[in-house]
């Protein structure tokens, strides 16, 4: 990991851009991290096809709502994104996809597979990266917690990456049939923020598919939220909020990372 700048907010929040590898990204750090009192990291996700430069504003505003609460926050350029060259098939997977709404049809799990899965295997591994090279610094604790974006990214990384304690989602990204099959093997607590039709189209399938096996339906949480609710709660959730939540009541709670309660905004 390389840092290229160096930024204090105005809340003391330190940002630092940095490059790994071939991808590149922000570290926010609150004032209250230090070597001695380490702090606990969120991973802020991004939505697919944006970049990191258009969604600076709500990302930075992610971090300040964090660091208020004692987290680091990180985000990083997903593949394909900003400056980084386009996956392969990806174009022509929108292509279809907008071809498929615009004839009024459902898009078909082909395409969906097209758009989404070959992110989900370029963007899993750079996050483990950023993990490896973030937690290896000082005043990073070892809790993380992931938040938002693409639904198959947050539900791949809730599966195979350990030292992710709680995560929060959002409805709004199209699901592939395979991570439905992973969302049943999740095992930590997972906050499902949905709202309005889209979320209710989208991730009612992955709610029910997740929630046969008994177990698992102590670590799923949806809200069920109407529009002005999913406006309200989706920049809580993107912020963190209900993801730190969830590493609060692990940190109260450590058996086999079962949370007590779930909240809109983290109690103390």
């Amino acid at each position: 990991m390389h840092f290229t700048s160096r930024t204090l907010l105005d809340d003391g929040v330190i940002e630092r851009e940095f490059t790994l590898d071939a991808f590149t990204g922000i570290l926010w750090m609150p004032p209250t991290a230090a070597p001695s009192s380490p702090v606990p990291l969120l991973l802020l996700n991004q939505p697919g096809g944006l970049g990191t430069r258009r969604m600076y504003p709500r990302l930075v505003a992610r971090a300040h709502a964090a660091a208020a609460d004692g987290f680091a926050s990180v985000t990083i350029e997903l593949p394909g994104t900003g400056n980084r060259p386009p996956l392969p098939g990806a174009e022509q997977a929108r292509i279809d996809l907008r071809a498929a709404l615009a004839a009024g049809e459902k898009p078909s799990p082909d395409v969906i597979d097209r758009l989404v899965l070959p992110l989900v295997e370029a963007a899993v591994p750079e996050w483990q990266a950023t993990l490896d090279a973030v937690l290896a610094l000082p005043g990073t604790g070892s809790k993380v917690g992931s938040s938002g974006g693409v639904i198959a990214v947050g539900v791949r990384l809730a599966v195979v990456e350990p030292r992710i304690a709680a995560a929060g989602l959002c409805a709004g990204s199209y699901v592939p049939l395979s991570t439905m099959d992973e969302a049943r093997r999740v095992t930590i607590p997972l906050h499902m923020l949905c709202g309005g039709r889209r979320g209710g189209m989208i991730v009612r399938p992955l709610w029910i598919c997740s929630t046969r096996s008994v177990p698992l339906r102590r670590r799923w949480r949806p809200t069920w939220v109407g529009t002005r609710g999913c406006r309200r709660l989706r920049g809580r959730m993107r912020g963190g909020s209900l993801c730190v939540t969830s590493l609060k009541c692990r940190a109260e709670a450590d058996r086999k990372l079962r949370p007590r309660s779930y909240h809109p905004r983290p109690h103390l």
